[in-house]
């Protein structure tokens, strides 16, 4: 399987739900999973919604989904993010820093944004390596 996910052929929202999953894997998660219920509120999408999508990401092999092990009868499916989207999701966070929306087609100014952040990222690195060969 690719790093590259094909998202154009899921239904809209389910870049969010991926973004979803690696967030609360990577930082919220004592035991490295979330559920429908967590995404859904991360997401804005309804519990249904994310689970149509996680389950067509599940199929497709990007996900991993149990039925969630405890003493309640209808305990929550646990969702992890596989090895191969994740550079996918770092992308799109990274992106979503930079300009403050996920992409759908970058434009012309969504890269002029990204451009402007980078030349303010040299120009701060470059004032720190002034002051640094001040002392």
């Amino acid at each position: 399987m690719s790093d590259v996910i094909d998202i154009g052929k899921y239904p809209d929202g389910t870049d969010k739900v991926l973004v979803a999953i690696d967030k609360n894997t990577v930082t919220s998660y004592e035991y490295g999973f979330t559920t429908y219920s967590n995404i859904a509120e991360i997401t804005g999408l309804s519990k249904d919604q994310v689970r149509y999508r996680v389950e067509l990401l599940h199929e497709n092999g990007h996900l991993r989904c149990e039925r969630g092990d405890d003493w309640r009868q209808n305990a929550p499916t646990q969702i992890w993010i596989k090895n191969e989207p994740k550079s996918w999701v770092r992308d799109q966070m990274d992106y979503h820093e930079v300009v403050g929306s996920f992409p759908d087609t970058p434009t012309q100014e969504d890269l002029a944004e990204i451009v402007d952040y980078i030349h303010d990222l040299e120009k701060k690195i470059n004032d720190l390596e002034k002051k640094m060969q001040m002392y």
